[in-house]
């Protein structure tokens, strides 16, 4: 009998959502005390996300970003960074669950004026590195 896999283990199927620019701001904790500091989800796509912090994230660390939405579900995507330079880094989704899913879907089909709109309704925007 096929075991269903956890929700956290979801992968989008449908349509490769194409990159979004957007301007998110998160708390990064990262390191061994995960001291927060203040960075930006610079876009995001289907495949991961690209963000701007003050801290150097080792290439192949594993992360976890989530944020939820008033009144709704906790959204959460994981990953491993895949390129850092210049205060910035790329997130390679792995897994997301279909809340973030949703998140990307709604995402995509809203113009440009109306994405910081959707995007003022996240709270607890929050980056953080699990292994690495």
């Amino acid at each position: 009998m096929a075991q269903a896999l956890p929700a956290l283990q979801t992968i989008y199927e449908g349509p490769s959502i194409p990159t979004i620019e957007i301007q998110l701001r998160i708390r990064v904790a990262s390191g061994s005390d995960s001291q927060l500091v203040d960075g930006i989800v610079i876009s995001v796509a289907s495949d991961g996300a690209v963000c701007q912090a003050p801290v150097a994230l080792p290439i192949g660390a594993e992360v976890k970003l989530q944020f939820r939405f008033i009144g709704k579900r906790s959204c959460e995507a994981y990953g491993q960074v895949s390129w850092h330079r210049d205060g910035r880094f790329r997130v390679a989704f792995t897994g997301r669950n279909e809340q973030m899913d949703s998140f990307l879907s709604q995402l995509y089909k809203l113009t440009a004026p109306l994405r910081p709109i959707y995007l003022a309704d996240i709270l607890e925007p929050l980056l953080t590195v699990t292994d690495g």
